[in-house]
């Protein structure tokens, strides 16, 4: 029963540390994308 339940959190937190990781990636290109738009408003 122990050993299910620490596989578990192991789990839990490698989905939590990969998810963080997503969510950073899309906030770059979120930036990226905005600082892009801001640009080309600014030329057009």
């Amino acid at each position: 029963m122990l050993k299910e339940i620490t596989l578990l959190i192991l789990l839990l937190s490698f989905f939590n540390a990969n998810s963080q990781g997503l969510t950073k990636k899309n906030l770059l290109k979120l930036n990226e994308l905005s600082i892009k738009k801001e640009k080309g408003s600014v030329i057009n």
